[in-house]
């Protein structure tokens, strides 16, 4: 169990890198408008990557703050897709912070869940 939790966690790191990535390309001038490959490929494949890490491993091992770390890193990683939204607009704010969405959705989840059990 402990080298799930420890998958989970490293989901995270993965995911807190691919948000300063995303924000490094979204505030420099001339990768935002020329950037969707690289944020394509650099940063929503590895925050697939690292949401899956983090929801396999949160649900397996049910590490005790782990839902607070996906809400937070989540919002992180939407958040640094702020230039594409002013670029692109919100459907590709939305097609790039995916992974984002659900490691919201799945820290909800996962605290929903530990309280449920509680009760």
């Amino acid at each position: 169990m402990k080298v799930v939790k420890v998958v989970a966690w490293v989901g995270i790191g993965v995911m807190v890198g691919t948000s300063a990535f995303a924000f490094f390309v979204c505030i420099t001038p001339p990768m935002v408008s020329e950037g969707w490959a690289l944020l394509a490929l650099f940063a929503t494949l590895p925050g697939i990557l690292g949401v899956l890490l983090v929801l396999i491993g949160g649900f397996v091992s049910k590490p005790r703050y782990l839902w607070i770390a996906s809400i937070i890193v989540g919002a992180l990683f939407v958040s640094s897709f702020y230039g594409v939204a002013l670029d692109y607009g919100m459907l590709s704010l939305v097609l790039f912070s995916s992974p984002g969405l659900a490691c919201i959705i799945g820290g909800i989840v996962m605290q929903w869940l530990s309280h449920r059990g509680k009760a």
